[in-house]
């Protein structure tokens, strides 16, 4: 309406039906016109000893004649107000710059005043009407009434204060927005939201906090908290507001426990801070909490389930620890067995090296001499021959050449150590073959056979060569 009113101010119809009849009804209640005239000529008389007074307030004083509603006086801080000078404000209808509205609402508030017989002018009067400005705007402007009266009490003309309001209103408007949103906001969060007076008075509770506690908003208005509270909270809740009203400073993550309207408890996580009025003189309490009986009951099913954990860990860690006494028994058993055989393995090795060292002895002190008294009686060609490579190879027995290739290969069999020793000795196959009298495939297969065991088979390296740089 207040956007709209600049295009009303220029219609043509200006007054309604009934503010004719209005207008008539004010006339008519005045008892003598010439005794009027006489006292508002008066009262502008006597305009220069108030002149000062009114133009140094910023408030606009005005005075209305009863017999056309039309200014005979307005202060110069009117064209502050909606921009026109004084003087032709006087000469100006109230409807060039009032809606038809207004100029109802002005005659209803009129003819409401008039009508009070008994004691006049004790009704305080208060108009908030949108004026039209001179630049096409409106101002919103706070109008306070009064009947000049003679010395009849009879009314005679108005007079009257207007003030700029807009500021006023719109702030106010302003606050009621942020009141609304505010107000939106408490009714749609989860957290339930109070308000108590410093004597625990419930002063104001959303929905959230209704439905947490099962009584509606008419019954939480007329309880203390006390109420739903066992004596335990209700303690511990006394002592936290005691010490924010010390401190003044917040308490958050206060839990407590209330009772519901059904009976059953419920548990609340909450922040509690002081509530102060303009000169920070403390007032009440506001919190916010939420119904945290849920995540009570899955902590505790949390904390069974770990002591119940913390139980199996305990028995199983026993469990492993006598496990491991029982290994570190049998470990001992097993490193004293090792130990033996250790020992025993060396009095092999001993014994094996003793053998070989008597073996050796044997051959070189027994059998080699007489191999050699032999070799020195009537002996035919061949048998010359098989003598001496049984001399060769009682040699190689006793050489150490064979005995490193038996420890370092100890996959070789006897026979390929023995063609390996032939070998190392410049032999070729032809003549191993008939020195050991097998077929020249077969000394060839021991032969690749050795290469293998080696590691040799698949380079280009010369056997014999291999065999020598093994000593």
């Amino acid at each position: 309406m207040i956007y709209s009113l600049s295009e009303t101010f220029k219609g043509n119809n200006l007054f309604p039906n009934r503010l004719p009849k209005s207008k008539e009804t004010l006339k008519s209640m005045k008892t003598d016109p010439a005794s009027a005239k006489s006292f508002l000529e008066q009262l502008v008389n006597s305009e220069n000893k108030y002149r000062l007074l009114a133009d140094s307030v910023t408030d606009v004083i005005w005075v209305l004649d009863m017999e056309n509603l039309v200014i005979i006086y307005v202060s110069p801080s009117v064209e502050r107000l909606i921009g026109y000078p004084p003087e032709k404000v006087v000469k100006m209808g109230l409807q060039q710059f009032l809606s038809p509205e207004s100029m109802g609402r002005i005659y209803d508030v009129l003819e409401e005043s008039l009508a009070e017989k008994d004691e006049p002018d004790r009704r305080h009067i208060r108009l908030e009407l949108p004026v039209l400005h001179q630049n096409g705007s409106i101002v919103r402007i706070e109008v306070t009434p009064r009947f000049l009266r003679d010395e009849r009490r009879e009314p005679v003309g108005i007079l009257g204060v207007a003030r700029d309001c807009t500021e006023r209103l719109n702030a106010e408007e302003k606050l009621r927005r942020s009141e609304e949103r505010y107000r939106t906001i408490l009714d749609n969060i989860e957290e339930g939201f109070c308000e108590i007076d410093l004597n625990g008075n419930i002063l104001f509770a959303n929905d959230a906090a209704c439905s947490i506690s099962g009584f509606s908003h008419a019954e939480l208005f007329r309880m203390n908290y006390r109420d739903i509270l066992d004596e335990e909270n209700a303690a511990r809740m006394s002592e936290s507001l005691a010490l924010i009203l010390q401190t003044r400073k917040p308490v958050k993550g206060f839990d407590y426990e209330l009772i519901k309207k059904d009976g059953t408890r419920r548990q609340v996580e909450t922040s509690i801070m002081l509530m102060t009025d303009k000169h920070n003189t403390p007032i009440g309490f506001r919190g916010v909490g939420r119904d945290i009986t849920q995540r009570k009951k899955e902590e505790r099913k949390r904390k069974q389930a770990y002591e119940e954990l913390d139980r199996r860990i305990a028995e199983r860690t026993l469990e492993l620890a006598e496990t491991n006494h029982s290994l570190q028994e049998k470990t001992l058993r097993l490193e004293e067995a090792n130990i033996a055989l250790r020992v025993l393995l060396k009095k092999k090795d001993e014994n094996k090296k003793s053998l070989e060292n008597q073996m050796m002895t044997n051959i070189i002190e027994l059998i080699l001499p007489t191999l050699e008294k032999i070799q020195k009686i009537g002996l035919n060609d061949r048998q010359q021959e098989y003598a001496e490579m049984i001399r060769t190879n009682l040699n190689h027995i006793t050489s150490p050449f064979l005995h490193t290739l038996s420890q370092n290969f100890s996959d070789l069999t006897p026979t390929e150590i023995q063609i390996a020793g032939h070998i190392r000795h410049g032999k070729t196959t032809k003549e191993i073959a008939d020195l050991l009298n097998l077929a020249l495939s077969t000394i060839d297969f021991h032969r690749k056979n050795i290469r293998k065991k080696l590691l040799i088979h698949n380079r280009k390296i010369n056997l014999r060569t291999h065999l020598l740089s093994l000593e």
